[in-house]
């Protein structure tokens, strides 16, 4: 008895290499259209420029923390000085001052709003995302 599910994908398979190859090549096209089109969304929508700007700042945030870490300064043996205290200062400044930014920023897009609940969400700072969840109310995607 013949199986009529392996004979229907055993023909539906191409005949020839370039038949694959052609099918290979338009399925790349339908990937790299909603690429562009994500890409296209980040630069009409600001909160992706706030996200960037706070992953930057937080970035430098964390390597001013271990500047002043007494205990990582002991195992590298050097001293925590008040240049590391100052850097702190600043980084911890300017992280906060990106946080507030993307709080404030309402998107733009619904691909925005994801990005930006995904974000803060992953923060684990509830009150931050408490503040945000106000922000992306105002979004023009979800007026009605």
């Amino acid at each position: 008895m013949s199986n009529p599910i392996v004979r229907a994908s055993a023909t539906a398979l191409p005949k020839s290499r370039r038949t694959t190859l052609r099918l290979l090549a338009g399925a790349g096209a339908l990937v790299i259209a909603p690429v562009a089109s994500i890409a296209a969304t980040a630069e009409r929508d600001p909160i992706f420029a706030a996200i960037g700007q706070h992953k930057a700042r937080n970035a430098a945030f964390l390597v001013a923390i271990c500047l002043t870490d007494q205990v990582v300064a002991d195992r590298e043996g050097r001293t925590v000085t008040e240049d590391d205290e100052r850097v702190y200062n600043l980084a911890s400044s300017k992280e906060r001052e990106s946080l507030a930014m993307i709080v404030e920023t309402v998107p733009t897009t619904a691909v925005g709003i994801r990005a930006a609940i995904e974000y803060v969400a992953a923060l684990d700072d509830f009150e931050t995302l408490a503040d945000f969840t106000k922000t992306f109310l105002k979004s023009p995607v979800l007026s009605v």
